[in-house]
């Protein structure tokens, strides 16, 4: 499958993954959270002031968002496919292009236990043990680009 990503800088684009983001997170992740995690991954993806200082970049077949990822700097805060695209090579694709477009080559990221897999795929390696923080729960982790050979 052939994506299309895009840096999202409109409002309503941004809106829309906003809400797939809360669509996987309720999904996949807020069983492994409780209420008081779910109340605060809620609270945040609500915070305009806050989502607005992300860089946000969506992932689209057919026209359709399948996919988003969102950094603050070079730490990765959200990062979703849509429910049911999971395994599909989409976050592979989504991360590759970001990587490329923004020129990055160490991100972070804080883990949530069902990510935890799908962020060792992608070649990310834990720095810490699981932490949790206003229920929460996640294990910090980082990525390096490859060191470029140099040819003679």
């Amino acid at each position: 499958m052939t994506l299309q990503v895009e840096h999202l800088t409109a409002g309503a684009a941004r809106h829309q993954a906003l809400l797939l983001a809360r669509r996987g997170f309720d999904a996949y992740i807020a069983a492994d959270y409780g209420s008081v995690g779910t109340a605060t991954f809620h609270a945040f993806l609500d915070d305009e002031s806050a989502t607005a200082q992300l860089q946000m970049y969506g992932a689209f077949a057919g026209g359709q968002l399948v996919g988003m990822l969102a950094l603050r700097g070079a730490h990765i805060a959200l990062f979703f496919t849509a429910v049911g695209r999971c395994q599909n090579g989409i976050g592979r694709q989504l991360f590759g292009v970001v990587c490329r477009q923004t020129g990055l080559r160490r991100f972070t990221v804080h883990a949530s236990p069902c990510g935890l897999a799908a962020y060792h795929r992608l070649g990310f390696v834990a720095t810490g043990s699981e932490q949790c923080t206003d229920g929460m729960r996640y294990t910090p982790m980082c990525w390096s680009a490859p060191a470029r050979s140099h040819s003679s």
